[in-house]
């Protein structure tokens, strides 16, 4: 998801004035540094999710079926692609690994 409830508009940041960036003048020397406040984005929110806090994802147990290639030993391993943790920016879950363990 987003990290924040539906209808909710970011902020322009008013530590960095919306540009993401704060400069220190040091003697003859101006630094440049990320906003610590808005981490560069130029934009906060107040209000995140409930669910998430504010992460874009949640935490959770999920069952999958595989189909297991006869001969596989004990701590062989099974690849499912896309089978793992969601992304926060949106893009492809991750892969899924899964260790075999056999029961004697």
């Amino acid at each position: 998801g987003s990290g924040v409830p539906p209808g909710t508009r970011p902020e322009t940041c008013k530590r960095c004035k919306g540009s993401g960036v704060m400069y220190v003048q040091t003697g003859m020397f101006r630094m440049q540094s990320t906003c610590v406040t808005c981490k560069g984005t130029g934009k906060i929110v107040s209000s995140f999710c409930q669910s998430c806090k504010g992460a874009k994802v949640v935490k959770g147990t999920k069952s999958i079926k595989l189909k297991t290639i006869p001969g596989m030993d004990n701590n062989d391993t099974l690849k499912v692609s896309g089978g793992g943790g969601a992304d926060p920016d949106g893009h492809h879950s991750g892969d899924l690994f899964v260790t075999i363990k056999v029961l004697q």
